[in-house]
């Protein structure tokens, strides 16, 4: 069997040399179809052969229109005994992977058909022999496991460098060490996932406390590796509030601080990686609030336009609905929508398309908010206008906040009131200053009227 394997290691090594040349699609299939054609030669058995010979002439039969990937997955010997998938995951153990390799792990890894037949193997147990086998089932429950043979974890395989596991050591099983104790198999399978899940959760939780207490997660000096134990020098540098309040954590988690300085990059503190779990989180919160809107069966759209500080225009999207569990009126932000069309029209298409896109039935959508802006209220062009024409009971109410501010704009013509703001304002002014402030605050002080929080 090693031999079979070896073989099939080597013609897998042969095809992978085909596909890495970029020439043309008649080079890889003349590549490969000389490969087959040599490994022909060592087959004893005349189906086999027959078996080869087929293949050989359907790709050499094979149009220009055919995908290369078609041209490769042709090359694959059907019998099993002497041949595997070439993206069979035993091909890319114990080495060095390349992006194309890697790429080809996370989108093409051969997986075994439903109907396929493992081995089974032979247990005994209190003097009576059990036979057990790999199950598909496991494939379904665990999205990282892969099979050839035995079972692997794709991700590990990809990603952990060649030789070096955790904290240095050399990697376990699921990695370069084949897993194929069935009789502890959800066993292994669930503490392989604990284990990546306990070393990934810190760092998610120092992500969500920035967001939580809106404070920034980078500065300019937050790269490389990241050492627990400072020296004075070291301390002196403030390496961002993820990175600190990380090493704050890791103080305390002694196999948190073995993950961080242990040889290797994939430390999941990158600003790339910080950002897949910002958007990861953005996903969660927003299937819970198109999950709550939705059952609410009655909503309202809340909108407003601006640039950010890049320059872009993005629409800010919120709804407002009744939590039937909690019985109170919530109002929820959904998402910025970047948009390059600031008319009522391009507004009105990129509002409805974004709800539908994040899952929001419209058909539950009973009113509009927004300011007074022609291109947003207008009474045939504006987005309210434009929306009511496909959702008649998505009544407009102008935005109580842009109304007070409306309100107190034009009080302002009174006089009366417009001298009254006035003072105020340089009253203000007069007492901005140290010593000002302080002699009013002693005024105040030593003032026999005494200031409470009922007057």
């Amino acid at each position: 069997m090693a031999q079979k394997k070896q073989t099939s290691i080597s013609y897998f090594m042969k095809i992978s040399n085909c596909r890495s040349q970029p020439d043309s699609k008649q080079d890889i299939s003349s590549c490969i179809t000389s490969e087959l054609e040599d490994t022909s030669h060592s087959l004893s058995s005349p189906s086999k052969k027959r078996a080869h010979s087929s293949m050989i002439s359907s790709i050499k039969n094979t149009d220009d229109s055919t995908p290369i990937s078609d041209l490769v997955s042709k090359s694959i010997v059907a019998d099993s005994t002497n041949f595997m998938n070439v993206y069979d995951i035993g091909f890319y153990i114990n080495r060095t992977l390349s992006q194309n390799e890697i790429s080809d792990i996370m989108n093409n890894l051969w997986v075994p058909d439903i109907n396929y037949k493992f081995p089974i193997k032979m247990y005994m147990k209190k003097n009576k022999q059990i036979n057990l086998k790999f199950q598909y089932s496991w494939l379904l429950k665990y999205p990282w496991l892969c099979y050839s043979e035995k079972a692997f974890c794709k991700f590990c395989v990809a990603f952990v460098k060649s030789g070096v596991g955790y904290n240095s050591k050399k990697p376990n099983s699921f990695v370069v060490t084949k897993f194929d104790n069935w009789r502890k198999a959800l066993e292994g399978f669930q503490n392989h996932s604990m284990k990546n899940r306990e070393l990934l959760t810190p760092i998610i939780e120092a992500i969500i406390l920035c967001g939580r207490q809106n404070i920034a997660i980078r500065g300019h000096r937050d790269s490389g590796k990241l050492m627990i134990d400072q020296t004075d020098d070291e301390y002196e540098n403030n390496e961002g509030n993820f990175r600190e309040i990380l090493r704050y954590r890791a103080r305390g988690d002694e196999q948190l601080k073995l993950f961080l300085e242990s040889n290797g990059h994939l430390k999941y503190t990158s600003a790339t990686i910080q950002n897949e779990i910002i958007e990861s989180c953005n996903q969660i919160l927003l299937k819970r609030i198109v999950s709550r809107v939705n059952s609410a069966q009655c909503f309202s759209i809340l909108a407003d336009e601006t640039a950010d500080i890049a320059n872009i225009e993005q629409v800010a999207l919120c709804a407002r609905y009744f939590d039937k569990k909690n019985m109170i009126l919530k109002e929820e932000f959904i998402q910025f929508i970047p948009t390059f069309d600031t008319t009522g029209k391009g507004l009105a298409s990129l509002m409805l398309e974004s709800l539908h896109n994040f899952g929001i039935e419209t058909k539950y959508m009973r009113g509009q908010g927004y300011d007074g802006a022609a291109a947003m209220s207008g009474e045939f062009n504006g987005v309210q206008a434009i929306i009511r024409k496909t959702h008649s009971q998505a009544l407009y109410v102008h935005c109580s906040a842009h109304v007070l501010n409306l309100a107190v704009s034009n009080s302002c013509k009174v006089q009366e009131i417009r001298n009254c703001l006035g003072t105020i304002s340089k009253a203000r002014d007069f007492f901005n200053f140290p010593k000002r402030k302080d002699v009013l605050k002693t005024q105040i002080e030593n003032s026999d009227e005494k200031i409470s929080k009922n007057h």
